[in-house]
């Protein structure tokens, strides 16, 4: 009935494939759209925590900026979105100024796991590496200082459309609860895992393992888990991470604009995090390329964060036809675009950095 109802006049796709395909664009939509528990050790930070709700997405983050300009994301994600429950992906993001960037997705259905701090999905997957027992030695005011390799870290690593990725982020990841939202029954909730630590990437092509991309910079890492849908957290979300900089300079910013009104976030720096209290956002320009100035006071502030260069712009429903055209009735049209960016305050000189914003509807 249901695949009747979507083209009740076409025949030349049977139900079947119409069904498998919806299912592919639902999970990758819910896995790729919410791009989080409190004082986890480190074996239960990469654990998953599947439930039945049918909106349930699940999301590991860590991404690399380096000096050189390279910028390097990866997310593991479990969604029930769409048919079928506990499905898989790997998206991996790529990106230089100057150069095409290079962004690839693969969605599984149920071919993951998770075991001993090891969490798989498909040909990609996250681990806690070096010597577990100081797990939880060390807190995030701490996060970032010169660390021996022998402590370990975050690795994630795996295989997508013809190339090998190993990242490496050099410090024992933890679940820090950074925010929680609630729609009703539905709520949105994330965790910050490493603020900002030592990263390395080296990214090499599986057909003759030659190396494609080896450089080294700073990296973050987060974790969220939500059962909502991107209107029902937010209409807009600002966040900036400014991450090659003396300690001093380092700067995290969350903020999200409920579609009620308000704000809601904060500015996370060397001294801990500051609640954001308001913010004005300016768009101008192209639509498919716009620049952004977005306005932020609080505890601390003001601040301003400046776009600078477009590095990509993620849009999972665009260019879907049929299939994303019926997503999009229910979710809107979510689109993220990814800036070199600059943060300025009344104190201190101006800090550069990555900014996304989320639009959850454009």
């Amino acid at each position: 009935m249901l695949c009747a109802s979507l083209h009740p006049t076409r025949r030349e796709m049977p139900c079947a494939k119409k069904m498998a395909r919806m299912g592919a664009l639902m999970s990758g939509l819910g896995l790729l759209l919410f791009g989080a528990l409190s004082e986890a050790t480190a074996a239960e930070v990469l654990e998953p925590e599947p439930i039945d709700e049918e909106s349930y997405t699940e999301s590991f983050v860590a991404f690399m900026d380096a000096p050189d300009g390279t910028y390097f994301k990866v997310q593991l994600g479990i969604s029930n979105v769409g048919p079928g429950d506990r499905k898989g992906a790997c998206r991996v993001l790529l990106a230089k100024e100057g150069t095409a960037a290079w962004s690839k997705e693969a969605v599984v259905d149920a071919d993951w796991d998770y075991a001993r701090g090891v969490l798989r999905i498909g040909k990609c997957r996250a681990s806690i590496v070096g010597d577990a027992k100081d797990a939880n030695h060390a807190n995030h005011a701490n996060h970032g200082k010169t660390k021996g390799e022998g402590e370990g870290g975050l690795r994630v690593e795996g295989e997508i459309v013809g190339r090998a990725f190993i990242l490496n982020l050099r410090e024992k990841p933890r679940r820090e609860r950074v925010m929680r939202v609630v729609a009703g029954t539905r709520f949105y909730e994330s965790d910050v895992m490493i603020p900002w630590a030592s990263a390395d990437l080296v990214m090499t092509r599986t057909s003759d393992n030659q190396v494609l991309v080896k450089t080294q910079g700073t990296g973050y890492a987060d974790h969220s888990r939500s059962t909502t849908y991107p209107a029902d957290t937010a209409q807009r979300w600002i966040r900036f991470r400014a991450l090659n900089e003396p300690p001093d300079g380092r700067q995290l910013v969350l903020v999200r604009e409920p579609k009620t009104g308000g704000v809601e976030g904060w500015v996370w720096a060397d001294a801990g995090r500051k609640p954001v209290t308001r913010m004005r956002v300016a768009v101008r320009g192209a639509k498919h390329a716009p620049q952004v100035r977005a306005l932020i006071d609080g505890e601390g502030g003001p601040w301003r964060v400046t776009s600078k260069t477009l590095l990509f712009r993620h849009a999972p429903l665009e260019n879907r036809g049929v299939l994303g055209s019926l997503v999009g009735v229910a979710v809107g049209n979510p689109v993220t675009y990814t800036y070199r960016a600059v943060l300025e305050t009344k104190r201190g000189k101006p800090v550069t950095g990555l900014l996304e914003m989320a639009i959850s509807d454009e």
